[in-house]
């Protein structure tokens, strides 16, 4: 089982996001390199947590023993790819400065 998490901004449209990811998975299943490690069960793709940064989504796609790490590599690096051609964007890093306002400065 490849397992890939995939964060991506607040503002993306999530509905977006998930038919992407769903459709570069079952593009891998069906790509003559990848047929013979990926398995044809249907993949699954949500939302699976949120942070304050951004919305993870997790794809997970069944394989062949021992062939979970490089179909999971591939499926990142196709799943950013994706994402980037639809306009969605990555998450912005951001830093917050936490002042206590009744110390001295």
């Amino acid at each position: 089982l490849a397992v890939v998490d995939i964060p991506v901004g607040y503002g993306a449209d999530l509905d977006l996001v998930q038919r992407e990811l769903t459709a570069v998975a079952v593009a891998m299943q069906s790509d003559e390199a990848w047929r013979s490690q990926v398995l044809p069960d249907e993949p699954q793709v949500a939302a699976e947590s949120m942070t304050p940064l951004a919305v993870t989504f997790r794809i997970r796609v069944h394989t062949v023993a021992n062939e979970q790490l490089s179909v999971g590599r591939e499926l990142r690096v196709r799943a950013l790819a994706a994402l980037e051609a639809a306009g969605v964007a990555a998450p912005s890093p951001t830093a917050a400065a936490v002042t206590d306002e009744t110390s001295p400065p």
